[in-house]
């Protein structure tokens, strides 16, 4: 149902980023729906291929994720970067996934079993930046009431660079404060956790198992814990990785 639902969205981000040209008449919708497709792509492969090096196989949870992080990375670049710029967009962005969910999880101890902060919040803000660094002025003339094409970094325009970065601090600053102000009332006024009373372990271990980019993190974790281990004892492979893996699908 996972993957069934990723590719759905696939589906839909050609009706939002071509769609968000608003006009059919506009060619450049040519261009929006091509970057989509190898960003997204892009980033499914890089984030399979990480994993596959280091874990010995490739984890198909991730693989979906890193599809949709290459689409959210592109998003906002999307007609203005060319199609190779497009493809390292994408390639970036599944390797980023990686790498934040587990920094989200483990170092900033968020709860966040889809990894909904990794492929949306670190891509999202890697897409807006790369805007200002790969955008090649050949659009957006007289976007916004600012003369000129939009021309990132590389391109010899710091300031469009300089714009995105605003546009990523405010976003962090707005939706971090006011995000804490919601979370804090609801969670002094009604709560944020079910009373552990009405949840039997049986449950929360299954809700555990049963989330693919835990059961990532929970991988990762048995990696980093390799070099600590004495000599001669045994570590978490490929295929105790796998065992978990199955165990949670056959508990659903």
């Amino acid at each position: 149902m996972a993957i069934v639902g990723c590719f759905i969205l696939a589906f839909g981000w050609f009706g939002f980023n071509a769609g968000s040209t608003l006009a059919g008449t506009d060619l450049r919708i040519g261009v929006v729906a091509v970057n989509t497709m190898l960003a997204g792509s892009a980033g499914a492969f890089s984030s399979m291929i990480y994993t596959w090096l280091r874990f010995g196989k490739p984890d198909i949870s991730m693989s979906a994720n890193g599809l949709l992080a290459g689409l959210v990375a592109i998003t906002a670049p999307c007609a203005f970067v060319t199609a190779p710029v497009a493809v390292l967009i994408g390639l970036i962005a599944g390797v980023l996934l990686c790498w934040a969910v587990v920094f989200v999880e483990r170092t900033l101890k968020i709860d966040d079993p889809v990894g909904a902060i990794s492929v949306h919040g670190f891509n999202g803000a890697w897409g807006v930046l790369s805007l200002g660094l790969f955008a090649d002025g050949t659009y957006g003339d007289g976007w916004n009431s600012v003369k000129g094409t939009v021309t990132g970094l590389l391109y010899g325009d710091a300031g469009q660079l300089a714009a995105q970065c605003i546009g990523i601090l405010t976003n962090i600053v707005y939706v971090g404060v006011i995000g804490y102000v919601v979370f804090k009332l609801l969670d002094v006024t009604m709560g944020l956790r079910v009373d552990p009373s009405r949840n039997s372990k049986a449950s929360i271990s299954t809700r555990w198992r049963s989330s693919p980019t835990r059961i990532f993190i929970s991988a990762v974790h048995r990696d980093s814990r390799k070099s600590k281990q004495p000599a001669g004892r045994p570590s978490a492979g490929p295929a105790e990785i796998s065992e978990i893996a199955n165990h949670a699908v056959s508990r659903r």
